[in-house]
């Protein structure tokens, strides 16, 4: 997916030549992100794939709470950012936010609805989730895990959005079709969830 986002389609902020993709190990991402704190870019996209509970992602070293990754998140601030977890569970990050909202809320308000307090709290932030916090994420030779497949297929097939004049494909065009993609290829029983994903970020140029 690194090769694939950083190629020659990919959007300035991702270029090789921009220097702005970081291929990480699993033991680096903890300190990577604390690295970029307070800096505050203008686009900050955090991929990973790999195994994963409802609490947090499986680094080789340790298992690394979501909660941390909401932390080092909102230490960077930056104005825009998109999250992309392929693990068992991965829209357990979303429960991680909420609860991260209702903990530095002031005490005694009362939000309602929360969505849009906790929309108030990341703005510029976007999702993709390749499973439900019930759900595992599947996986099987030769395609990997299945959602990253969908996505990086979609990726290199896919014209821009209907209607654009950018050329761009958008977040939201790139989770709908990948989803799509991988319901038909797979099945049901593995839901990708995304949320804020408006389709004014352009992920890659489409195949022309």
């Amino acid at each position: 997916m690194h090769e694939v986002l950083t190629g020659p389609r990919g959007p300035a902020w991702t270029t090789a030549e921009h220097g702005n993709g970081a291929l990480l190990t699993a033991t680096a991402v903890d300190g990577y992100l604390r690295t970029l704190s307070g800096q505050q870019p203008n686009f900050l996209a955090f991929y990973f794939a790999g195994h994963g509970s409802e609490s947090g992602i499986a680094l080789a070293d340790r298992h690394y709470y979501f909660n941390e990754l909401v932390d080092r998140m909102a230490e960077i601030a930056p104005v825009r950012s998109l999250l992309v977890l392929d693990t068992c569970h991965a829209a357990g990050y979303q429960r991680a936010l909420m609860l991260k909202e209702a903990q530095t809320r002031p005490a005694g308000r009362l939000v309602h609805p929360w969505r849009a307090q906790l929309e108030q709290s990341v703005p510029g932030s976007r999702y993709m989730y390749a499973a439900r916090i019930d759900q595992n994420s599947r996986e099987s030779p030769p395609y990997g895990g299945h959602f990253t497949w969908a996505l990086r297929h979609q990726l290199q097939t896919l014209r821009a959005d209907p209607g654009s004049t950018t050329g761009w494909i958008s977040d939201r065009h790139l989770f709908a079709n990948a989803s799509a993609l991988m319901q038909h290829q797979f099945g049901p029983g593995q839901t990708p969830e995304s949320w804020r994903l408006d389709g004014t970020l352009g992920i890659m140029q489409g195949v022309r």
